[in-house]
């Protein structure tokens, strides 16, 4: 007796494209995805209005060389996050160096890990521009003799009261320990107090190609404007030059 042969057909539903992914995905699995911020994708068609994906921290930006560089990276489209230990009206001249939000000031301590941590958080670009601003050209000076030196430029009475450096490390402890805005803090009594040192490894402004003006040939440039009773000579007349310290 033959047995009756009948095909039988199998029906398949169709699938869909997301469905087809997620097999292939199963099936073939492939390195994680990494998931990005919107921020740090570049987009736009460049300028401050764009984004470049740049998330930089750029210490000591109120400086001379600060500027300049917060400048070319808010031009760019960076987010630039500014941490200073200056009074916040210091720094007010950066923030239209940006798109709106993307100059972000923050104070910070050298001495504070926790403030630098903070700081340097979500920026993959970290810029240390940390210094002194005021240069006093190829010589070195003791502060006390620069100080006079500019109260006899600007004719003004010189009266120094000197106090101890442990007077003003206390001034200083009372000044954070005020509610208000302190006028002063130990960093940067600290900062002063130290001064800065030429090591034979390190190159210097002469290694860079960079001739300092003296201080004798600028100091009447800058500080005319400040001398009272409208004397506003332009000879430095026989004011006497501060000492010079050797290296």
């Amino acid at each position: 007796m033959a047995a009756a042969f009948r095909p039988r057909v199998v029906g398949a539903l169709p699938m869909s494209r997301s469905a087809v992914a997620a097999v292939g995905t199963s099936v073939f699995p492939g390195p994680a995805r990494r998931h990005l911020h919107h921020a740090v994708i570049p987009h736009g068609k460049g300028g401050r209005s764009s984004v470049s994906g740049v998330v930089a921290t750029v210490f000591g930006a109120s400086g001379f060389l600060g500027r300049y560089v917060v400048n070319y990276l808010g031009r760019m489209g960076s987010q630039v996050i500014v941490p200073h230990r200056c009074e916040a009206y210091d720094v007010m001249h950066l923030r239209p160096m940006g798109d709106l939000g993307q100059i972000l000031f923050l104070e910070w301590s050298g001495r504070d890990k926790d403030s630098i941590r903070q700081a340097v958080e979500h920026s993959n670009v970290v810029i240390n521009l940390v210094g002194r601003d005021w240069e006093t050209s190829p010589n070195r000076y003791l502060l006390f003799d620069l100080v006079q030196y500019i109260f006899a430029m600007t004719h003004r009475p010189f009266v120094p009261y000197p106090l101890p450096h442990f007077a003003f490390q206390l001034l200083a402890k009372l000044f954070e320990i005020s509610p208000f805005d302190p006028w002063t803090t130990k960093d940067k009594v600290e900062r002063i107090h130290i001064t800065d040192m030429t090591l034979p490894h390190l190159p210097g402004l002469e290694d860079l190609g960079i001739q300092a003006t003296p201080l004798e040939h600028k100091a009447i440039e800058v500080l005319r404007r400040h001398r009272t009773y409208r004397w506003l000579a332009s000879e430095i007349e026989d004011v006497k030059p501060p000492k010079t310290v050797n290296v």
